[in-house]
This record gives structure tokens, C-alpha cells and sequence, in this order.
């Protein structure tokens, strides 16, 4: 299966089943060094929604454990992001009205309200996005906690990747304003359709 199967097709896939496989091998920081976590993903639908399952392997323990996403707002290891901003969002999750339109370094995008309509207790009172308009590609996102103040943005930078010609980010510079930190989290490489099968993406894999 090619990655522009899974992102227009779902490769004939029924909500509830795996949508994709993932395994992330850590080379950075020295304590995560050699470690390694496989995670699946579902295909959800409006009215339907099912958690990623997820392992974690620490090479140092020689132990695997099961870790589940927690809250929203909780961050996965490593990353300054929450669940939400790193699976990205469903639509159907949030309302969403266009603010009018502006330029974001030179290209002129929509500016765009979200607001959570499923969760009252959401950790976010509305994020504004700013969306590129020939390609609808997020450039910068804007958040605001419960008490509707901004503490955290995110600016995305996307190329794309030859010679398969997808989108894909190639730099997230994420700053959070309460703690006063910011993160840039930039892939060295991407690589695509490379023939990986399901058997190269389980628990015993991720220990070789």
C-alpha cells in the first residue's frame, strides 16, 4: 500500500480498524537512547472514536509496557505538543468559522476559529489557525486556555518530499508562553512507500 492510498483512500479500511502503524526508534536524549515505541492508530468517524494503543520499549530495562495517550492536553514523550496537536484533530470535533483573511510570511491564508464542541472541560477555550489558501496547509496556530488567554503557539513549515511529491511538515517551531520554552522539532529525512509489511511492526520487532 502507498502512502497516497492511506491519505485519500483509507486503503478500503472500516471505521474501527487500524488505520496505521508506527514505530519510533530514539537515537536522542542520551536516556532514550536505543529505546522504541510502536503504536497503532484507528480510522474513526463522527460518533465513533478509539484511543491509539501504544507500547513503549526501554532497551536499558529490556521491558515493553503499554502506555494510553491520558488527556488531551498531556504531552507524549519527548515532545513539547499534546495528544490532540500531535494526532491532529478531527474535523467534527470542533465548530469552526472563518475570522477573515491575512498574510503569514508572504502567503495569504484564511484565519480560522476552532472551538471544541464535544468535551465542556476541553482545555482549550479556541485555537485560530492560520491556513494558506492554495494549498490549505496550517502555517501557524494560536491557542487559548479555558480562561480564553493565548499561552501557545505553533508555526509549521512544509515542503514537498521527492520524487513522491507529498506534503509533508518539515519543521515545527512550538512555543509555549507559561513556561517560557521553546522547541523545534525538525525530521532529518522522510522517506516513502518503502515496502514495510505488518510483521515488522510488532512487539518483537521493536526489541531487535
Amino acid at each position: 500500500e502507498s502512502y497516497s492510498d492511506l491519505l485519500t483512500y483509507h486503503n478500503g479500511i472500516k471505521p474501527g480498524d487500524i488505520r496505521s502503524k508506527r514505530v519510533m526508534l530514539f537515537f536522542f536524549p542520551p536516556e532514550w537512547h536505543e529505546d522504541a515505541i510502536l503504536g497503532y492508530s484507528y480510522l474513526e468517524k463522527e460518533g465513533m472514536s478509539k484511543d491509539e494503543a501504544s507500547w513503549v520499549y526501554r532497551s536499558k530495562l529490556r521491558k515493553i509496557s503499554q502506555f494510553s495517550s491520558g488527556n488531551k492536553e498531556d504531552h507524549p514523550p519527548i515532545l513539547l505538543v499534546s495528544y490532540d496537536d500531535w494526532r491532529r484533530r478531527n474535523p467534527w470535533e470542533e465548530s469552526h468559522r472563518i475570522l477573515g483573511v491575512d498574510q503569514h510570511h508572504g502567503k495569504e491564508c484564511f484565519v480560522i476559529e476552532s472551538k471544541h464542541r464535544l468535551d465542556p472541560k476541553y482545555y482549550l477555550s479556541k485555537r485560530v489557525s492560520w491556513v494558506e489558501k492554495e494549498n490549505l496547509l496550517p502555517l501557524h496556530e494560536e491557542q487559548f486556555n479555558r480562561e480564553d488567554k493565548l499561552f501557545f503557539m505553533i508555526d509549521k513549515e512544509w515542503d514537498r518530499i521527492k520524487p513522491w511529491d507529498y506534503w509533508s511538515i518539515t519543521r515545527w517551531n512550538i512555543i509555549d508562553l507559561n513556561i517560557k520554552t521553546r522547541a523545534i522539532f525538525q525530521p532529518l529525512e522522510q522517506v516513502f512507500d518503502q515496502g514495510f509489511k505488518d510483521e515488522e511492526f510488532t512487539l518483537n520487532q521493536i526489541q531487535k
